[in-house]
């Protein structure tokens, strides 16, 4: 194929002369193609054949084939193909369906259609883009003039977006929870004029999510966002998100509810009976009909009513815990959320409850008989076990040990309780072998505005620290007085 007027390698050039089966590497092992000489664009469509051969013994064996040099595009021009181009510099610029002041361009070494439209004189966002074989699409719209953000037909498969320095008012929660499907997802809105983010932006790391230089308002409704940055990781800026009330700015990490005069449940209800009583009165009605769960739990956070209730095991005295807690503690945000707020809430404020996990209070024994004795007599020293699930709860040893060992307590006791972490442990809750196993079970989301009053209407009435002391065992020596 040498000396022609070849433009674009494509790998069938060297896929049809081979026989049997397997990739394009193994091709190599019986055939090169020679496209010397050619006119040859040092595009997307060489960086399979390039990367294979550089990262084979071809990449040192001075066949003469290799020596081939690029054509085009300028800037790649003179330089030999499988030896002095970075793998990165091999994309295609796609023009079908790539809107006006974008430039849509293949990059396969990334595995992404990146479509950057800055500096476009947008006033919208693009309708389409252009087709591509990957699936992921970095979307660039900063320093344009877009005021909304209307839904698109590849908004799933965005996993970048980036939209700084535009008119945006307001970030519809459908765009977040698009992007935020993606663990590594990032987004940029900073220099908008945007005044409420949407919850669903939580599911995207603090530390890849950018809204400085907006009009962000202090609300009841955004208090998530303090927790949100307290879970970031240290090196991370904590303190550069702010947001006004009553003409005042705040950090919004520094913000909590009696700052902004949020009323808890009790005082709403209080409220709204004085001032409407009969339609309370219906509205409490329905609520117990539809939900008598939820109802109880409210009754109980308001009136400190335990309403019928009682669990056989809040009667045992030798329990030394009132709940042991297991997780993925390989999960570094699951791990900050046990530390940092389910601690905060449970063991920090009245009633203090003792709880215990196996990273804290069991230790890692020496193989895995004292590991799973360990995580056994916690359990047993327990009168409640909390699993929280996360996305990769199931796939750890210990997570499944202690899931079987949850099995194996009694269900009417009330011993064992669930909390869902994250979306992916919310879909697997509906599927087998997990929708099972949460059968009849008490399980929460940590989403869920009632979550902490559903605990503590879980949890033992008396915690243990308050609980009268069985009798010590009389030691060796030693005799009661009559």
């Amino acid at each position: 194929m040498r000396f022609n007027s070849i433009t674009t390698w494509h790998d069938w050039y060297l896929m049809q002369y081979k026989t049997g089966s397997g990739g394009i590497e193994s091709a190599m092992s019986e055939i090169l193609v020679d496209i010397r000489d050619n006119l040859i664009v040092c595009d997307c469509n060489l960086h399979n054949v390039v990367s294979t051969i550089q990262n084979s013994f071809y990449r040192w064996s001075n066949n003469p084939y290799t020596t081939t040099v690029c054509h085009g595009p300028p800037e790649l021009k003179g330089q030999r193909v499988f030896i002095d181009v970075p793998f990165d510099k091999f994309i295609c610029n796609l023009t079908d369906s790539c809107s006006t002041g974008c430039l849509c361009q293949e990059k396969p070494e990334e595995q992404i259609l990146a479509v950057n439209c800055s500096n476009g004189n947008l006033t919208t966002v693009p309708k389409t883009v252009p087709y591509s074989k990957f699936n992921n699409i970095h979307l660039a719209l900063d320093d344009n003039s877009i005021e909304v953000f209307h839904n698109v037909s590849y908004l799933d498969r965005i996993i970048s977006l980036t939209m700084s320095n535009n008119d945006l008012k307001t970030l519809p929660e459908f765009v977040m929870q698009a992007v935020a499907k993606d663990d590594d997802a990032k987004v940029d809105f900073r220099n908008n004029r945007i005044k409420v983010v949407p919850e669903s932006t939580r599911n995207i790391k603090y530390q890849n999510a950018h809204f400085t230089g907006n009009n962000l308002e202090c609300s009841c409704d955004m208090i998530w966002m303090k927790e949100w940055i307290e879970l970031a990781p240290s090196y991370a800026d904590k303190g550069e998100l702010n947001c006004t009330f009553e003409e005042k700015v705040y950090n919004i990490i520094d913000l909590d509810e009696s700052i902004l005069n949020c009323h808890d449940v009790g005082n709403i209800l209080l409220i709204v009976m004085s001032s409407v009583a009969l339609a309370i009165v219906i509205v409490v009605l329905i609520f117990a009909k539809r939900c008598p769960y939820e109802t109880k739990v409210v009754i109980f956070r308001i009136f400190r009513i335990h309403p019928a209730d009682k669990y056989k095991i809040d009667g045992s005295l030798d329990m030394t815990y009132d709940m042991c807690v297991t997780f993925d503690d390989n999960d570094y945000y699951v791990r900050q959320w046990v530390k940092q707020v389910l601690f905060k809430n449970l063991e920090e404020k009245k009633p203090f409850y003792k709880l215990c996990t196996q990273i804290r209070d069991g230790g890692r024994g020496e193989g895995l008989g004292s590991e799973s004795t360990t995580r056994l007599d916690l359990m047993e020293k327990s009168r409640r076990l909390l699993i929280i699930l996360s996305q990769n709860f199931e796939n750890r040893q210990w997570n499944d040990y202690d899931l079987c060992q949850a099995e194996t307590l009694e269900q009417n006791e009330g011993r064992v309780m669930f909390v869902l972490y994250d979306k992916i442990a919310i879909e697997n809750a509906t599927k087998e072998p997990l929708a099972s196993k949460l059968k009849e079970r008490k399980v929460f989301s940590v989403h869920d505005k009632l979550l902490w009053s559903k605990l503590r209407y879980e949890l033992p009435r008396t915690p243990c620290g308050d609980q009268p002391q069985p009798p010590r065992p009389l030691l060796n020596g030693e005799f009661t007085k009559y």
